[in-house]
């Protein structure tokens, strides 16, 4: 059975990042139960380390049964070809983050707005905005951009930029 992991390449790098990705979240988990007990944190001091742990173990989980799963076959034929390198890609990673700060340091967008267009732009760039991919990807923005706005501000309490140029402060 173990064998599997050792068929391609791609089965090599996967098991290897599961079981390195394993391998932290649990010194994540037992450094976080050496976090002191917090003064006013609902949650506790520990829970966000854990959290975030325990999702990067699920999630390397999957990818160790998506590497058994697989037949051998079905991904031989398909070697990563090199992809074209583009300037403009190279450009507009470096560009997209400092406008999604400035956009919420100028007050142009809240955060939520902010993060869900960066996520999108920065996705259509490096899926070469395909609309196939593209469809996912505004998916994947507005719950990214507006869940972490929930998440961080009614679960953790951290203060983000809501403002905008079109919104009056109230």
């Amino acid at each position: 059975m173990f064998d599997r992991f050792l068929v391609s390449d791609w089965r090599r790098q996967d098991s290897a990042l599961a079981f390195a990705l394993l391998l932290f979240g649990g010194l994540v988990i037992r450094e976080a139960d050496k976090l002191p007990p917090p003064f006013f944190d609902p949650l506790g001091s520990a829970a966000v380390p854990r959290l975030v742990a325990g999702l990067l173990m699920g999630l390397a989980f999957f990818l160790l049964i998506r590497c058994l799963r697989q037949p051998p076959q079905e991904h031989e034929g398909s070697a990563d070809e090199p992809v074209a390198t583009s300037p403009l890609v190279a450009l507009m990673s470096a560009v997209l983050p400092a406008l999604y700060v400035a956009a919420m340091q100028f007050g142009w967008l809240g955060f939520a707005p902010a993060s869900a267009l960066f996520i999108l732009l920065m996705g259509g760039v490096l899926a070469r905005w395909r609309p196939r991919a593209l469809g996912v990807i505004a998916i994947v923005a507005l719950l990214c951009g507006y869940g972490l706005n929930v998440i961080l501000t009614d679960i953790l309490y951290i203060d983000l930029p809501q403002e905008s140029f079109w919104q009056e402060a109230g």
